[in-house]
């Protein structure tokens, strides 16, 4: 590949929109008691609420950024993420459904936001308290 066709590569890259990935438990949905691990909390019955926050802030970068794509993923795999974003009311505005593991780590972007309890290696998060969304600061 010569340096131009990386160069040009790279400006259509920068050129993406912004992505937002979202992990369910302990980010989207926040245990009430902490049973550790927390894949498959909902599915197990543990007691939860719904981040209310994190969710109004999902509903305002998807306003903001209709053409970006929004990623639930979740180590419980992608039926989980499904089933928790139906359960919150946000299936609607999500691109796709993801199992949370290194197989997709691939797919975030530098300049994306991902939003997750867990430390992912190599890749910057916010935890659930610190993401907030305007029109001029997407994270």
């Amino acid at each position: 590949m010569t340096t131009a066709i990386r160069e040009e590569a790279k400006v259509e890259e920068d050129l993406k929109p912004v992505q937002l990935f979202v992990d369910c438990d302990d980010t989207l949905l926040i245990y009430d008691t902490h049973q550790t691990p927390n894949p498959y909390g909902h599915w197990r019955g543990q007691f939860w609420h719904p981040n209310l926050f994190l969710i109004g802030q999902i509903t305002a970068f998807w306003s903001l950024n209709p053409t970006s794509g929004i990623y639930i993923w979740s180590g419980g795999g992608s039926d989980y993420a499904r089933e928790c974003s139906k359960v919150l009311n946000i299936s609607h505005l999500v691109s796709g459904f993801l199992v949370k593991d290194i197989t997709n780590f691939h797919l975030v972007r530098s300049g994306d936001i991902v939003v997750d309890d867990d430390n992912l290696d190599g890749i910057r998060t916010h935890s659930p308290e610190e993401i907030f969304i305007e029109e001029n600061n997407l994270a």
